[in-house]
């Protein structure tokens, strides 16, 4: 590249420019050779296969909710049948129903319903159609009046799960002696 040069008029003094030269790319060095090893803990070995088999469970529907039932017949011919939510969602509502029957040949002059307060206090909101006329420490009560032979009484509650695990309890008729009889229910609130 030729060398110019300039001078300068008002000052008279020559100045020689040097051609510009652009300095050449600087390449980084090349990076170590290091040997690959993938190490796997038992943390990670035993947690990606849980991961991958939770959706598993979920799409055969063993995460899902489901439906209980169960009946019951005492000696003196009453029938009590139960279908509860066997498992149930965080914050969803679900119903549990209720039919009493007298099976037997007489006149039941008085039956109440109790459900264990160890079952229904683990649900937020409980309303239940006819209406809860006692609360004990032990149980709701739902009077159901007489109940003659052949006919049935329906109870239903709404229940909203509010709180996670296992929640198990009883629902009972009291009727006259010999009468009586229970069922054991529990419901799984899942998030």
């Amino acid at each position: 590249m030729p060398v110019v040069n300039h001078t300068s008029h008002a000052t008279g003094i020559a100045m020689t420019k040097a051609p510009s030269r652009k300095p050449a790319a600087a390449q980084p060095p090349e990076p170590p050779q290091t040997p690959t090893r993938v190490h796997i803990g038992i943390v990670q070995a035993v947690g990606v296969p849980l991961l991958a088999l939770v959706p598993a469970v979920a799409l055969t529907g063993l995460l899902g909710e489901r439906q209980g039932h169960v009946r019951s017949v005492s000696a003196g011919g009453v029938s009590l049948q139960v279908d509860y939510p066997a498992v149930q969602r965080f914050r969803t509502l679900r119903e549990l129903g209720i039919t009493v029957r007298n099976e037997g040949d007489t006149t039941l002059p008085m039956t109440t319903l109790q459900i264990d307060h160890s079952y229904l206090g683990a649900f937020t909101r409980v309303e239940t159609t006819p209406a809860v006329e006692e609360v004990t420490p032990e149980h709701h009560e739902v009077p159901l009046g007489a109940l003659p032979p052949g006919e049935a009484r329906r109870v239903v509650a709404t229940l909203e799960g509010d709180k996670y695990g296992r929640h198990a309890g009883r629902v009972r008729l009291v009727a006259q002696p010999g009468s009586d009889v229970a069922v054991d229910v529990a419901t799984v609130v899942l998030p």
